[in-house]
Parts: structure tokens; C-alpha cells; sequence
């Protein structure tokens, strides 16, 4: 289990954004990048998933992967992140 606030790495080809439209989605390629950084903020255990922050906004993902010990608290990317765990559509 992630500690809340801890950064991880979140499955891009998982990725339900709510800030990120549909189209955008479909349109990623398969050469894009597969894992995206995001900081862990919690579970939404109805839907077993991860609840992460990222550059873009709010992400639900089923799958992250911890990081090294010292990247696990990097502060360029706390301070990057948009969205609130609490309302999905920010």
C-alpha cells in the first residue's frame, strides 16, 4: 500500500482521466509512453482502483508501481499536479 501523497507510476493505457477528452484517448499511440508519474492519493475500493493526481488532472488507474525510496516524495512533481481526489471533474 502507497503512503497518501507518495509518487508512483500510474498505467498510461489505463488511464480514465476526466480531464482528458475521449478523443485524446483513443488517439494515443502505441508508442507512447506506457507508465505516467502521478502522486498517489487513495483507493476508490467500489471500483478497485487507484485514485492519482497527475500533470492533467484526476486519475482512476487499477494499476500503479512504487518508485525508489528516493523518488518516492519528488517536489517538482507535487507542486505540478492539478485536480483534488474529491472531485473528479477538477
Amino acid at each position: 500500500m502507497l503512503k497518501f501523497g507518495e509518487c508512483c507510476l500510474t498505467r498510461a493505457d489505463e488511464v480514465s482521466s476526466v480531464s482528458v477528452e475521449r478523443s485524446a484517448q483513443r488517439a494515443r499511440s502505441k508508442w507512447g509512453p506506457r507508465w505516467v508519474h502521478a502522486v498517489w492519493v487513495g483507493r476508490n475500493e467500489y471500483a478497485d482502483a487507484n485514485i492519482t493526481l497527475t500533470k492533467n488532472g484526476v486519475v482512476v488507474s487499477r494499476t500503479v508501481k512504487r518508485v525508489p525510496e528516493s523518488q518516492q516524495s519528488k517536489k517538482e512533481l507535487l507542486g505540478e499536479v492539478r485536480g483534488l481526489p474529491w472531485d473528479m471533474r477538477a
